[in-house]
């Protein structure tokens, strides 16, 4: 693997990068050999691609956890190789169904509850009122919602 490696980074273009697909019990083996080959300073990221929930072991026989996630180790050829970021705009309909508000300046969003799982939907009274129906759903403590309150914070 390693002389396919050097030879790899040999013909690779000084703007070139390399994604290596691994699985979890190989990628740091594999990391070291690759900060050995392109150096320590051009390695970008590690990306873990979830895979199904837990391929193999999943009985009741299993003798370990199962594998849920591969590893794509990211290396560029020089500290100068550009990063293009991947960008699909979403479907007009999904923005429309999802993101029913709209601020003064256009821009539209929703309202989300981002702590509570249990809880359906996220009511902004649950903030601003003392009477949440659920501690553990609130942000601040009490005291400072009131002071918030009163300072007209909200």
């Amino acid at each position: 693997m390693a002389v396919r490696l050097v030879e790899l980074r040999r013909v690779l273009k000084p703007s070139g990068s390399l994604y290596l697909h691994c699985d979890p019990t190989a990628s740091h083996y594999l990391k070291l050999l690759l900060d050995s080959i392109f150096g320590h300073e051009c390695y970008r990221n590690e990306i873990v691609w979830k895979c199904k929930a837990g391929r193999g072991e999943t009985n009741n026989a299993a003798i370990r956890f199962g594998v849920s996630h591969d590893v794509l180790l990211f290396y560029a050829r020089s500290r100068q190789t550009p990063f293009h970021r991947q960008y699909r705009p979403n479907n007009p309909a999904y923005i429309a169904t999802k993101f029913v508000h709209v601020d003064k300046d256009g821009r539209r969003y929703r309202l989300d509850n981002l702590i509570a799982k249990r809880l359906k939907r996220f009511d902004l009274r649950s903030v601003s009122e003392p009477s949440a129906p659920c501690a553990r759903s609130r942000l601040v403590p009490d005291r400072s919602v009131a002071s918030c309150a009163e300072s007209s914070a909200l």
